[in-house]
């Protein structure tokens, strides 16, 4: 350790004496300090961290990628210490305590965490007491949820807990709708746990921009574009905080999704745009935040051509039908744990190099970055100050790109975060861009 990272380090263990509210200006301070000094060893843990509870779900989304892979290899997530994981959802587990408490060294400089995840949280039966722990050491708490375990007594604790944004996925206005894209749980369900969240709140005196904020996160398809203004009207009732909205992905299920995209057919392009400026005039008459992304002005040329937005709905429910899904079937519980802690055993007497896949370069030098290649570096900055901790332990880069960055069940947090992917991570955003790191995360590019 050199001097100034000694130096900064007993900076660290100073701040984290004070108050959440007195240290976060200062931690926020120092984490731009060391990027401009061009550090790849850092004195703070990351600034925002997200812990998945589980990859399990309740429902069998037609847009989600459950509902059209069966099999998923992956290199970073699933069960621990394997090179290649098959079907990774169908292995899931929770968040067991082992992890947490590791993760809990992770999150001592955090902001902000979030409790979401692949699945659905609040099916992790420890989700309501691992948010209290977090919240009584003063972090910032969200989580995302598909709006179905909205009863009145997870509402409850939610809003007792003080989570400050819990944010609801709802991709339509109407019943059928919403029954086709959520493999059954309609209108009442999901607005239903809108309103309960919406009164328990009234009724400790919250208004709309008291924490818990409530988000909806619209996914925008040919299916259900023409709802975005009904669903914006909805959500005044609701006190909704913000609606956010975001392009379909269709990678999982081209065959099914593709034709549902909105910015490959110009007319369907265009009648969506007019969908937009309409929600987010709705929006902001009646305080309603809006973030929605930009529709892009064409596909990249492997997609098919937008579907006319009179027969998208139609086209959709056909395809459910016909690709219906086998509910998923969950591995037991203890066949997984047992499956963990032998990959631990193994991962402790073998370690591995994970570093090899983690960047490539493409540049000789620091100094050959072009202007939009800085612009590109300042959208994204999370190899400084994110990382997210899945279910099985497995510390990701980002929930895009999903480097390997470590694993808490043998390595320290301090190991992890400062260990080599993410010095070879950082290394890489200072030298290549944050464009050659990640060349596959449009979040980034023009």
């Amino acid at each position: 350790m050199t001097l100034a990272e000694q130096s900064n380090s007993d900076l660290v263990a100073e701040i984290r004496t004070k108050s959440p509210e007195v240290r976060r200006p200062e931690l926020t301070e120092l984490r731009k300090q060391e990027i401009e000094e061009r550090r790849v060893v850092l004195s703070t843990m990351p600034a925002h961290v997200t812990l998945e509870m589980t990859t399990r779900c309740n429902l069998v989304c037609a847009h989600c990628r459950r509902f059209h892979v069966q099999e998923e290899a992956s290199n970073t997530r699933g069960v621990f210490g394997q090179d290649v994981v098959y079907d990774i959802v169908g292995s899931s587990g929770y968040m067991d305590d082992d992890v947490f408490e590791r993760a809990l060294d992770l999150v001592q400089d955090t902001e902000w965490v979030s409790l979401t995840g692949y699945g659905e949280p609040m099916m992790h039966p420890k989700f309501f007491d691992f948010a209290r722990r977090l919240k009584e050491r003063g972090h910032i708490l969200d989580t995302i949820s598909n709006g179905t375990l909205l009863n009145q007594k997870n509402v409850d604790k939610l809003v007792d807990i003080g989570f400050d944004l819990i944010s609801i996925s709802i991709d339509g206005a109407r019943d059928e709708t919403l029954k086709v894209i959520r493999g059954g749980a309609g209108a009442d369900v999901l607005f239903g746990g809108l309103e309960r969240l919406a009164k328990a709140k009234r009724a400790r005196g919250l208004g709309r921009n008291d924490p818990p904020r409530i988000s909806v996160n619209f996914a925008m398809g040919c299916f259900n574009i023409r709802e975005m203004p009904e669903l914006a009207l909805k959500l005044v009732e609701y006190d909704a905080h913000v609606l956010y909205a975001h392009i379909l992905e269709v990678g999982a299920g081209p065959n099914v999704l593709g034709e549902q995209l909105i910015y490959t057919n110009p007319e369907v392009r265009e009648e969506a745009i007019r969908m937009v400026e309409e929600t987010k005039r709705i929006c902001a008459e009646n305080g309603i935040a809006t973030d929605i992304r930009a529709i892009p002005e064409a596909g990249g040329g492997d997609e098919p051509e937008g579907i006319a937005l009179d027969s998208a709905f139609a086209a959709l429910k056909r395809a459910v039908d016909e690709h219906e899904p086998e509910q998923r079937v969950y591995l037991p519980l203890a066949a997984i744990e047992q499956q963990r802690r032998e990959m631990a055993d193994k991962a402790r007497e073998e370690p591995t190099d994970s570093t090899s896949n983690a960047c490539t370069s493409h540049f000789a030098g620091p100094d050959n970055l072009t202007d939009q290649e800085r612009r590109e570096n300042e959208r994204c900055i999370d190899f400084f100050r994110y990382a997210l901790v899945t279910w099985s332990g497995k510390v990701l880069s980002c929930c895009f790109e999903k480097f390997g960055c470590g694993d808490l069940n043998v390595q320290s947090a301090e190991e992890v975060w400062n260990g080599p992917v993410y010095q070879k991570l950082r290394r890489g955003y200072f030298e290549d861009g944050i464009r050659w790191v990640c060349h596959g995360c449009a979040r980034v590019l023009d």
